[in-house]
């Protein structure tokens, strides 16, 4: 493409002025739009503008990066990808933990999250911009329940991030109490695809994104991990408390496939993680309650998880001291 070719009638923003403003330090399409006149352009021209800056970026990081890797082998230096950020996916991250977790990590990771509440994504992906006008942050919101919506996310988040290092299955609620008893199946068979079906599902679509990731990394002798998932379970999971019978078999049968996923892939430089949150002050409960643990803390415990530089931390049990019912 001529670099002197007009990308929109609307206004003259040229290639050339995206390579200008790329070469002069832009490090995101953000960046660039304050450098050029695509802000004010009209959407067909900022989407193209988009495109083609996103293509410069990828170039210039491409060249970057081998120049790094040749002072990294002149040095005898093996550690390629060392400053990489990762790309961490959580769900339910409008509320609770999962906004919690957002808002923590979004100075040093990206972020693909999804929720329901369109106005709470939206309010959520302005404060993680102010946090850091620079970082990679996508929100999408849809029911998770459904399985074309959820596929229709995993994807857009592979296409959308060069790697997808670590999955939080944040999203779950306990929608309904009732004595063993009186619960209705359709109660149970919703909370079955809420608290399980659909952290099966997102695990089943980044299982092998994380796989082509390791395969790649070795060719590349990059011997990170292929990838982390971190299933937030709950203490009912320890104990067993009159009412719950709903939530608890669903959180039970969550964590019998979460200790089975460990198995079957820790020889595969996968780790999986099982979280039990005891009592959280969160939305998720009908009134506050200050004795709980903050959505804070929690968040800072599964940060700790990821960070993990050796090893793989397999169990979280986390639980306000106001809580006596010790199994």
């Amino acid at each position: 493409m001529n670099s002197e070719k007009v990308i929109c009638p609307c206004r003259k923003v040229t290639k050339g002025d995206l390579i200008k403003a790329v070469e002069q330090g832009a490090e995101s399409f953000k960046e660039v739009k304050k450098l050029t006149k695509v802000a004010s352009a009209c959407g067909k021209c900022k989407k193209e503008a988009k495109k083609i800056t996103e293509g410069l970026l990828r170039e210039r990081e491409e060249k970057e990066g081998l120049q790094k890797s040749k002072v990294s082998r002149q040095d005898g230096c093996a550690c390629e990808g060392e400053s990489v950020k990762k790309t961490v996916v959580i769900t339910g991250a409008t509320d609770g933990i999962g906004r919690a977790l957002a808002l923590l990590l979004a100075k040093d990771y990206h972020l693909a999250l999804c929720g329901r509440n369109e106005n709470k994504m939206q309010e959520l992906l302005r404060e993680l911009e102010e946090t850091n006008p620079t970082g990679h942050f996508f929100g999408r919101c849809f029911d998770i329940t459904k399985d074309e919506k959820r596929h229709e996310f995993c994807e857009t988040v592979t296409a959308e991030f060069e790697t997808v290092d670590i999955v939080v299955n944040n999203a779950g609620a306990n929608t309904k109490k009732d004595r063993v008893t009186d619960i209705a199946p359709e109660d149970l068979r919703y909370m079955f695809e809420l608290n399980c079906v659909s952290a099966l599902g997102i695990i089943q679509e980044f299982y092998p994104v994380m796989l082509r990731q390791k395969q790649q990394r070795e060719h590349g002798k990059d011997h990170r991990n292929a990838g982390l998932f971190i299933n937030i379970l709950s203490t009912c999971c320890l104990y067993h408390t009159p009412m719950t019978g709903s939530y608890s078999a669903t959180k039970h049968a969550m964590e019998a496939l979460s200790k089975i996923l460990l198995k079957e892939v820790k020889n595969e430089g996968i780790g999986v993680c099982s979280v039990y949150p005891g009592g959280t002050d969160t939305n998720f409960r009908a009134a506050p309650n200050p004795e709980y643990l903050r959505p804070e803390t929690v968040a800072k415990m599964i940060k700790a998880c990821m960070e993990t530089e050796e090893g793989c931390i397999h169990d979280i049990v986390i639980r306000p001291p106001v809580e006596d019912n010790i199994p």
